[in-house]
């Protein structure tokens, strides 16, 4: 049997980064916040403890994919991993089935509860914990119905205010390209590019139009639902201490080491 290790190594920007050693072949994946692939990777376990074949996990790197896929024969199963796009095979072999599921497994598991892993580099904010860190000793129902006595003007504005983003334009500047190029010098913190013709407008959350006319109840239950979406400025990723799986959890505690 060959012998696989999985080491996780960064979390940063949106990125995690983590190699493989499998089959005495070394490579580096990049799994990217936009495409968070780890609720899908504790599935593509559960499959292959089920003993499915065909079983497939992709990773998306923003350009290009890998993909994991395993095939299940008993207590072993072949793994190929490929990359997506043109479709290349980086390394193929086998592994007992209960390593395969145990080392991906809690090689990320621990690195979610290491020092290694930044919530704030990977994990999706809602608005509503953004206000709630605004307004301690509230309750989020109590936080509704202080949103709800306010006027739409008013709501967009402390919104905004408890997490502030812009939309980005120049007066003096045609050129889309040269728009881009100052939009990215101003976000990388290059004061030359903080020149006269940027213009920073803030970006409120649209309230429906009638906002102000509407009863009570219909403004708590379109807040209510306005504070569980994501905030602008959050990355994409899951919170991934909140991602296990019992059933894979109780697979492993039953399973014999091979």
């Amino acid at each position: 049997m060959d012998k696989i290790s999985i080491n996780y190594s960064s979390c940063s920007y949106g990125w995690i980064n983590f190699s493989v050693s499998f089959a005495d072949k070394e490579f580096g994946v990049s799994a990217t916040h936009w495409q968070d692939p780890f609720k899908n990777m504790m599935i593509w376990l559960e499959r292959i403890i089920r003993g499915e074949n065909g079983c497939v996990w992709e990773i998306d790197q923003e350009g290009s994919a890998i993909s994991f896929e395993a095939s299940v024969s008993g207590n072993d199963t072949n793994l190929s991993i490929w990359y997506s796009y043109p479709r290349e095979k980086i390394v193929e072999g086998f592994i007992t089935t209960r390593n395969a599921v145990e080392i991906f497994y809690t090689a990320f598991r621990t690195f979610s509860e290491s020092p290694l892993y930044i919530p704030v580099e990977w994990e999706y904010v809602t608005i509503g914990e953004k206000v709630i860190n605004q307004l301690p000793g509230l309750s989020k129902e109590d936080v509704v119905i202080a949103l709800a006595n306010m006027t739409g003007e008013d709501l967009a504005e402390f919104i905004w205010a408890t997490d502030p983003t812009y939309l980005i334009d120049y007066t003096r500047t045609v050129d889309p390209g040269e728009k881009v190029k100052k939009f990215l010098s101003l976000i990388l913190n290059d004061k030359e590019s903080e020149a006269e013709d940027v213009i920073k407008t803030p970006d409120y959350i649209s309230i429906p139009d009638g906002y102000d006319s509407w009863s009570l109840e219909n403004k708590c239950q379109w807040i209510t639902e306005l504070l569980d979406e994501k905030t602008d400025s959050s990355w994409d990723g899951y919170r991934l201490p909140e991602i296990h799986s019992e059933i894979i959890e109780q697979w492993l505690k039953t399973t014999r080491i091979d």
